[in-house]
C-alpha cells in the first residue's frame, strides 16, 4: 500500500507543475483577445479588398457591354447603308428595262 501511495504521489508531483494555473489561463485569454482583434481588423481589410475587386469587375463588365453595343450598332448601320446602296442600282435597272418573261428552250435529241 505504501508503494502504491508513493507511486501516486510521484505521478502527482510530476503532473502538478504542468497543469495550468489561473494566471496561465488569464494570460491565454489575453492572447486570444489580441488575436481576435487582429483577425477582426484583417477580416475588415479582406472585406474591403473583395469589395474593390467586385467594383472593378463591374466596371469592366459595363465597359465591355458598352463597347459591344457600339460595335454591333456600327455594324448594323454599315450593313444598312451597304444594302441601301445595293438596292438603288437594282431598282433603277428594273425601272429602265421592262420585264420580259422568257421560257427556257429545250434542245431536242
Amino acid at each position: 500500500m505504501d508503494r502504491r501511495l508513493t507511486v501516486l504521489e510521484t505521478r502527482f508531483d510530476t503532473i502538478l507543475p504542468t497543469l495550468a494555473t489561473k494566471a496561465d489561463l488569464a494570460e491565454l485569454g489575453a492572447e486570444f483577445a489580441s488575436l481576435r482583434a487582429d483577425y477582426k481588423s484583417d477580416f475588415g481589410n479582406f472585406r474591403a479588398d473583395i469589395q474593390n475587386v467586385i467594383i472593378s469587375t463591374h466596371r469592366w463588365l459595363i465597359g465591355t457591354i458598352i463597347v459591344l453595343l457600339l460595335g454591333f450598332g456600327g455594324m448594323i448601320l454599315t450593313m444598312a447603308n451597304a444594302l441601301k446602296q445595293m438596292r438603288q442600282p437594282i431598282a433603277q435597272a428594273a425601272i429602265s428595262q421592262p420585264f420580259a418573261a422568257t421560257a427556257p428552250v429545250r434542245a431536242s435529241k
